[in-house]
């Protein structure tokens, strides 16, 4: 492991000392999440991406973000959020993050979604492409984990074999399987033309100690 995405919201400081201390590069992301997907309906205030309204509240705490961050040598990449449609406030949020510290690359998902004359990514960031690298996403298409003029990370790229529950259910020996087809995608990743890698969601047991007691 040498790369770490805090998706979905910055991590501490002392996270990101121990970072810099280990040598682990970091892309650092601003707390904007699912704004306008098909998962609207679950999370307030839905679809705000073009709303002016909220305009500040993106811009607010991008800038703490990028403001306390900016001096880890280990934070190599802006990301102004995760699956969002995309609207103005993102647009105002690339901007604003590229006025202020030119030195990083900055990350949108979904890029897709971005109309073509506007400029509001410097990464290709797609999610979850098989093992081959080639994919389709809302109209972006990336071959064997490369896209033509631009650089490829796929900061979501596999789940940890225990993230789905249902599939380990279905197949215990996926746990098996499952580093035999991450090395099949990171062969050929490293082998692209512009591949940068990608990052494994989770990584963690999907277990939780709850209080037998907790209310609802």
């Amino acid at each position: 492991i040498n790369f770490i995405r805090t998706s979905h919201y910055p991590p501490t400081d002392r996270f990101l000392d121990l970072c810099d201390e280990y040598g682990l590069y970091v892309e650092d992301e601003t707390a904007v999440c699912f704004v306008g997907s098909h998962r609207t309906a679950e999370y307030y205030p839905g679809a705000s991406e073009s709303a002016p309204e909220f305009t500040e509240r993106y811009l607010s705490q991008l800038r703490e973000m990028v403001e306390n961050h900016r001096n880890h040598p280990s934070v190599i990449i802006w990301s102004i959020g995760n699956e969002n449609a995309y609207g103005l406030n993102f647009k105002s949020s690339y901007d604003w993050v590229k006025a202020n510290d030119p030195t990083r690359p900055v990350i949108f998902s979904y890029p897709g979604l971005v109309p073509d004359a506007v400029k509001a990514t410097d990464i290709l960031s797609m999610h979850y492409p098989g093992v081959d690298g080639t994919m389709e996403q809302y109209g972006k298409v990336t071959q064997s984990f490369g896209y033509p003029g631009m650089p490829v990370i796929f900061d979501e790229w596999a789940h940890v074999a225990c993230y789905n529950g249902f599939t380990v259910k279905e197949d215990p020996n996926v746990r098996d399987f499952w580093g035999m087809s991450l090395d099949r995608m990171w062969q050929q990743a490293f082998a692209a033309d512009g591949g940068l890698g990608g990052a494994i969601w989770g990584m963690s047991d999907e277990t939780f100690m709850l209080p037998a007691e907790l209310p609802g």
